[in-house]
């Protein structure tokens, strides 16, 4: 599965001007073309062919990241395991592209600190610690990540872009996350984290696919879940100002496990 077709839009969108309606009233308003490859982007999403499982119905997403500051947007794809390599983490990389203008663009996973998160589903940006660079939470299956920019670009002064401070941090969410936002929910000046979950899994102890109550439907044995699956209270991060987050979602109300 190409991981570069939304990247390629962007891309495109951007330096092209097409979008305000330059094109010729004979030609597509909106006309593309997948300039991935010229523009240096490689990525592919790892994935199992099967799909037998749910986990491995769902794949890794991206996200727009200044992480240089130089006021272009890069480019930070998140890749997945399947279940057959999910203790292996290094089997699948992610992938941060930096964005070096004129449509160009170059792969600095391995110096940035975040080519391997894990089984990862979905990420988002905010500066959560107000030092002026935007940091990357990235959600999984397992153990979630948070990344805090070091500053400077991937690779100078032999060190990393990016720090995994997700312990230093206190972020506790395991489980199947999905999706996620900063925001200031309490509004007392810092950015607060959402994280959304789905449903729990247990990788020792999978639906067999075609097998049980709700892996069939109409006479056709198919993948299982999330029928059938218990679902999984979303988490509220509330940032303390000095580095560290705690989690409200239940006294918030926000948790939500059956919806």
């Amino acid at each position: 599965m190409r991981g570069s077709l939304l990247v390629s839009a962007l891309v495109l969108l951007s330096a092209s001007g097409v979008a305000r309606g330059q094109a010729s009233a004979d030609e597509p308003r909106f006309p593309f073309r997948d300039v991935a490859a010229e523009a240096g982007i490689t990525f592919e999403q790892s994935s199992a062919p099967e799909k037998k499982f749910i986990l491995e119905s769902m794949p890794g997403g991206l996200a727009l990241i200044d992480f240089d500051d130089d006021g272009l947007p890069d480019v930070y794809f998140v890749n997945s395991l399947t279940v057959e390599t999910a203790a292996s983490p290094r089997s699948a990389r992610s992938a941060l592209y930096h964005n070096r203008g004129g449509l160009r663009f170059v792969d600095v996973t391995e110096a940035s600190g975040i080519a391997y998160p894990g089984w990862g589903m979905g990420a988002c940006v905010a500066d959560y610690d107000g030092d002026g660079r935007q940091d990357l939470y990235v959600t999984t299956v397992g153990r979630d990540r948070l990344y805090r920019n070091l500053g400077g670009r991937s690779g100078d002064s032999g060190r990393p872009a990016f720090e995994d401070v997700t312990d230093a941090a206190g972020i506790v969410a395991g489980g199947w996350s999905t999706g996620c936002g900063f925001a200031d929910y309490d509004r007392d000046g810092d950015l607060d984290l959402f994280v959304s979950r789905y449903v729990e899994v247990d990788l020792e102890r999978l639906p067999e696919f075609g097998k049980g109550k709700f892996c069939v439907f109409r006479g056709i044995e198919v993948q299982c879940g999330p029928r059938g699956l218990p679902g999984t209270g979303d988490l509220l991060f509330r940032n303390d100002g000095k580095g560290r987050f705690e989690e409200v979602g239940k006294a918030a109300g926000v948790s939500d496990p059956e919806e």
